[in-house]
């Protein structure tokens, strides 16, 4: 029963980051997700993480609380009790076998895995030994396969009608209220329900926006299929504390999407040091910050440069200069290839040449996104609209 009622709780926890994570509303990591190869947020934001629109949390949160009506129903001593725990027993060997192929799934598919989820797989397993030990201790003799297999002398009297009735109405109960935690999530968001009607609408335009041709620079981040029919192209600025936001989500929303796009990062920094677009010094080190970017990608580290200085540092630390970061900095560059970085004419070079390609586009703030040269305008980036905006393109070609 404790292991049921962890997997209830654990299930409800993902369903509502799922919802959080596919609307929007979650804008930092989770307190599971521990780098790219233990990450809970890709996961639960993943198309992997649905089946047939419907979040596996959800199935999750509905099995273990079946499970749980089915130890209530027939406790020990009862004379039903052999004949629910071998229902108990084939559910969870069913749920291992779906366990084992979503973790699978998350290893091959997204590279990374999730912690939360593990504790569910343990919960499903944590049921079945129940099971097993209750059936033991039930008699001395008792082999394994009897957990699954009736005894011919094996007796046991009608359920109660009633309890079959309470059963049948707790699980239709337990159903709904699953089914509207996320409605419920997504109607008391002020900015979910505020621009929901407007997705559409912009969704309804995409095809007619005007296309512009971006150049890619070799100093630029990329991720993806260079391949791909849809190419998504972020001007940002790694002091922008709008550009963090945007950076958890595409951190969350691009392992699923990897091999559908070609995503490329381009250096806009909101400052005047490099760039001759912004009067003043808005963001003080976010030319060093792009500077040292440029650097990553060339040392093939750039992913892990972003990730550090977007989900790692805080803006408070950023704002301290380069040198109160260099600590952190450690795994991507020694001090004095911080030193080198900042002081080669290439760097600066890299970067001007984004600063000029996105004045040319007429980027005036950033985060600015475009889709196969579309820009994306007047509503939130989030995994769901990046989904759906990527699906439209490619239909499109």
């Amino acid at each position: 029963m404790l292991s049921a009622i962890l997997g209830i709780a654990v299930s409800f926890y993902l369903l509502i980051q799922h919802t959080r994570l596919k609307s929007g509303i979650q804008d930092s990591a989770s307190f599971c997700s521990f780098g790219r190869f233990a990450d809970c947020d890709v996961v639960n934001a993943s198309s992997y993480s649905e089946f047939l629109g419907i979040p596996l949390a959800a199935f999750g949160a509905c099995f273990y609380f079946l499970l749980l009506l089915m130890m209530l129903i027939a406790p020990q001593g009862d004379s039903n009790f052999r004949r629910v725990q071998r229902g108990i027993a084939w559910l969870t060997s069913f749920g291992l076998l779906v366990d084992v192929a979503l973790f699978l799934v998350q290893l091959i598919g997204l590279h990374t895995f999730c912690i939360m989820c593990l504790i569910t797989y343990l919960a499903t397993f944590g049921i079945l030994g129940g099971a097993w030990l209750l059936a033991k201790a039930e008699e001395k003799s008792f082999r394994f396969n009897q957990l699954f297999f009736a005894d011919r002398e094996e007796k046991a009297d009608k359920f109660s009608s009633n309890l079959l009735i309470l059963g049948i109405i707790g699980a239709i109960a337990f159903g709904a209220v699953v089914t509207l935690v996320p409605s419920f999530i997504r109607v008391n968001s002020q900015m979910y329900s505020m621009i929901d009607n407007a997705l559409e609408q912009f969704y309804s335009k995409w095809k007619d926006l005007p296309q512009k041709t971006i150049e890619i620079q070799d100093g630029d981040g990329t991720l993806g299929d260079p391949s791909a029919k849809v190419r998504i192209v972020e001007f940002s600025d790694f002091e922008c504390p709008f550009c963090q936001r945007t950076a958890f989500t595409i951190h969350t929303a691009l392992r699923s999407l990897e091999n559908r796009v070609s995503f490329v990062y381009k250096y806009f920094p909101l400052d005047s040091a490099c760039n001759p677009a912004v009067m003043y010094q808005l963001h003080p080190q976010a030319c060093a910050l792009a500077r040292l970017g440029y650097c990553a990608q060339k040392k093939g580290k750039f992913w892990a440069y972003h990730d550090l200085v977007f989900l790692q540092l805080s803006e408070e630390q950023l704002k301290q200069g380069i040198d109160a970061i260099s600590s952190s900095l450690q795994s991507i560059f020694t001090r004095d290839e911080i030193n080198q970085c900042l002081t080669d004419a290439n760097s600066l070079k890299g970067v001007t040449e984004d600063i000029k390609t996105g004045n040319g586009l007429g980027v005036k703030g950033t985060p600015t996104l475009y889709i196969n040269g579309k820009q994306v305008m007047n509503i939130p980036v989030t995994v769901e609209t990046l989904n759906k905006l990527v699906s439209i393109e490619e239909s499109l070609h």
